[in-house]
């Protein structure tokens, strides 16, 4: 799988969704090791909510993830 080249914009927009998310989950509380992905998951949701807004119809979200 070929890593796609991203714009500017979509540079900036996940860095900027990447700090955000960062701030929260650095102020959450994770405990156990098995609630870490639904602390994680749960932090994601919030931050593209607070985000989405913001996104432009057309950006492609898949393009914003890192590549696995």
């Amino acid at each position: 799988m070929e890593t796609p080249t991203l714009t500017g914009f979509e540079r900036y927009v996940r860095e900027d969704l990447t700090r955000s998310l960062r701030q929260v989950l650095m102020h959450r509380e994770v405990g156990e090791a098995n609630r870490r992905r639904e602390v994680s998951e749960t932090a994601v949701a919030a931050v593209l909510d607070d985000h989405a807004a913001a996104v432009p119809v057309d950006a492609a979200p898949d393009r914003l993830l890192p590549p696995p």
